[in-house]
Parts: structure tokens; sequence; C-alpha cells
């Protein structure tokens, strides 16, 4: 019975850690990476040794090893870092002790009541009742920074001590029981009091967790906020600087066409190819009804025109007025980059060159990216995989753009027919 158990526990905890899978960067083969690290994990707990020792001991010598086996999958399966890594472990585990804790707290207040649950039933309701709650509720936290990216390790240190105290400390009562209560009369007492504690103090850990992650982001949008007001600052100073050469070349040619209505000399070619800089340079100004959205395309296509690449833009600005300021820096500045990145390394002039189309048809906004590429893509989830070496910072771009997406019910999808990148937005337009 003792092999079983620890088998499901292990079972338990896979599943409250791999609960993060959809927002962690997974390794190639990740199926038979999961599957083989499962099998293999769950086989090492149910043939864990039982030995005849101090109660306490053993029990952290045993929850210590299946805790070490479970960090050993996530680490084969996905490639993060050990923060992310120790925070996906840590949480799992506090989850899987949650619901043993309610299961716990179930039967015994049930049995007090006189109405006994079966025990599989009893751990069916507990582990999907409490699984459920917390992937609801670190759902929210993730949904709204779009990937699990640990930064405050003063957060993840302190709920892995508290955890540390939980279970070790929850090993001593239940000793005491199996020590001195041989007739287990007072076992159920001590068992519902342990289990409340235990509820509380996974709770709370949980709280701390959660807290970590929306403090990261409050910090992005204090970031994004920052972000915002550079940029507006560089609009202003685009605009002025742009004003002030278009008076200087309009002036020196207010000149030139006096010189040459007196005879006196010809416009050369020199003045001339001025005069179409500046004009350029003031091409580069939109206004396409949206300041946020006037406010990338203006930063992205000088930053385009200094690097030789060509941006055409169709873009409704009022179609996506729907959208925060926050999502459409984020979205377009995203998409926008990627485009850039992957057009700066193609040597061919003439394939420079990326396509970007905003509009409203019937009830729905689109929006289209195109931008030629080099090389070969790999999708996974529809998404392309980053072709740079730092995983842990780089191709969270894209997902971030599709959890826009959906936060307004709408889908992103990506395709590469031949040697262009397509790139697709669709939103349902609000009533």
């Amino acid at each position: 019975m003792v092999h079983w158990m620890n088998a499901l526990i292990m079972v338990q905890l896979l599943l409250a850690e791999h609960m993060f899978a959809p927002y962690l960067e997974r390794r190639n083969h990740y199926p038979v990476r999961l599957i083989a690290s499962a099998v293999v994990c769950v086989g090492a707990a149910y043939f864990f040794p039982v030995l005849e020792a101090d109660y306490v001991a053993y029990g952290v010598f045993l929850y210590s090893t299946l805790f070490a086996l479970s960090i050993c999958t996530v680490l084969l399966c996905y490639q993060e870092s050990l923060w992310t890594v120790g925070f996906c472990c840590l949480a799992g585990y506090t989850i899987q002790h949650l619901g043993s804790a309610a299961d716990t707290l179930f039967r015994r207040m049930a049995h007090a009541g006189n109405f006994p649950l079966p025990e599989l039933l009893s751990i069916l309701l507990s582990f999907f009742v409490v699984y459920l709650l917390c992937w609801l509720a670190f759902r929210r936290c993730l949904r709204q920074q779009g990937q699990l990216l640990v930064n405050n390790r003063h957060f993840l240190v302190l709920a892995g001590v508290a955890f540390l105290v939980d279970v070790v400390l929850g090993l001593f009562p239940q000793a005491f029981v199996m020590l001195y209560d041989r007739e287990y009369d007072l076992h159920y007492a001590y068992q519902l009091v342990l289990s409340v504690y235990d509820v509380i103090a996974c709770t709370g850990i949980l709280c701390i967790m959660a807290a970590s992650l929306s403090n990261r982001h409050l910090q992005q949008e204090l970031e994004l906020m920052t972000r915002m007001l550079d940029q507006e600052k560089k609009h202003f100073e685009i605009s002025r600087d742009t004003i002030d050469i278009i008076n200087l070349k309009c002036h020196d040619l207010r000149h030139q066409i006096h010189s040459l209505r007196a005879g006196r000399r010809q416009v050369t070619s020199q003045a001339l190819q001025e005069i179409e800089q500046a004009v350029d340079i003031y091409d580069s100004v939109y206004d396409t009804g949206n300041a946020a959205l006037d406010v990338i395309l203006t930063e992205k296509s000088l930053l385009c025109g200094k690097s030789g690449i060509r941006l055409s833009c169709i873009a409704d600005g009022h179609a996506i007025g729907f959208l925060s300021e926050e999502d459409i820096y984020a979205l377009f500045g995203n998409a926008l980059d990627n485009a850039m990145e992957a057009v700066a390394q193609l040597s061919d002039p003439d394939r420079r060159e990326i396509g970007l189309r905003v509009q409203a048809t019937g009830q729905f906004l689109s929006i289209h990216v195109e931008n030629c590429f080099d090389g070969t893509l790999t999708f996974r989830d529809n998404l392309p995989l980053t072709t740079k070496q730092d995983h842990n910072y780089h191709g969270f771009g894209m997902r971030s753009m599709q959890l826009i997406a959906e936060k307004y019910d709408g889908c992103l999808t990506t395709s590469a027919k031949g040697q262009v990148f397509h790139l697709n937005i669709v939103i349902p337009v609000p009533a």
C-alpha cells in the first residue's frame, strides 16, 4: 500500500508542476521527454524502499527525493532558467501538499459528521477542486504577464523557506500520534488540526508566489509606461526636428528659386537631393487617427529608413480604437521589431521590405504583417521558435502578441510561404 501511495504522490506532484507548461519554452521532442521522465519518476517512487526509521527523518528523506526527481523532469522537458524551474516545482509541490491536506480535511470532517467518504472519491474531488482553483488563480497572473519569467528571487526564497517549515513541522505532530496513540483514539482530532494548519500555510505560500508574479506584471507596466513616455518625447522631437529641417530646406529653396528667376544660378542636383531627403523625413511622420499607433509607426519608419528597409503601411487607426494604448504599443512594437530584425539580415536590398495592413472588415479587426527572411523557421503551437541563444529572455514577443489577441477574444496565426513570413491577427470589434 505504501508503494502505491508514493507513486500516487509522484503523479499528483508531476501534474501540479506541469500545470505551467503552456507558459514555458519546451525542448525538442517534448512529448517523448515528458512521458519517459514521468514513467521513470513514478517507477522510482513506487519502488522507493520503506525503511523502519524515525518517521520525521524518513519523511524528510522521502519527500526530498521525490521533489528532486520531479525537478529533473521539469529541467529535462523545458528550456528555462533555474529560478523559473524552481518556481514551477515549488508551486507544484505546494499545490500537491494543499490537495493532500484538503483531502484529509474533507475526510476528517465527514467522519466527524458520521458521513464517511470513500477514499478514492475524496481524493478525486479534493485534488480536482484544489488544482482547478490554483490553475485559475495563476492563469490570471500569467495571462497578464504573457510568460513565466521569475525575476523576484526574494519572494521565491521566502516561499521555499515557508514551505520547508510547513512540511517538516507538519511531520512532528503526525509522528507523535503514531508513536503515543497506538489505538488512534485521538488520531482524527490531530489530523483535523494538522490539515487546517496545512491548508492555511499552503494557501499563504501560494499567495506569496502569486504576488511575486503580480509584482512582475506591475514592473512590466511601469517599464511600459516609461517606454510610452519616451516614445511620446521622441515623437515630439522627431516632429520638431522634421519641421525645422523642412523650414530650412524651404528657405534655401526660396533663395534658389529667386536666383533661378534672376538667371544668376541653377538648381543643383545636390540641393534637390537635400530637399527630397527632407520630404522623405516628413513622410515618415504618420497620422493614422490613433496617437499610440502613430508613435510606433513613426519611430519604426525612421529606424527602417536608417537601415535601408522599406516600410509599406496601410493603417486605419480608428479601427483599433478599442485597444488599450499599452496593448497597441506591445502588439505593433513586437510585430515590427521581429520583422525588422529578420529583414535586416537580408543581403538583397530588394527584399528588405515590410508590409503592414490594419483595417476593419465587417465586425472584425484585421492586422497583417509580412516580411522576407532567410533560413528555415520551426513552428510549435502555431508560433515560430526563437532563433536566439538566450531562450529565457527571447521568443516571448510572439507569445505576448498571442495573449493580447486572446485577451480581446481574437486569434493570432503565423505561416511561412516560400521565404515570406506572414503574421495575421483577427479580433472581433466590440459592439
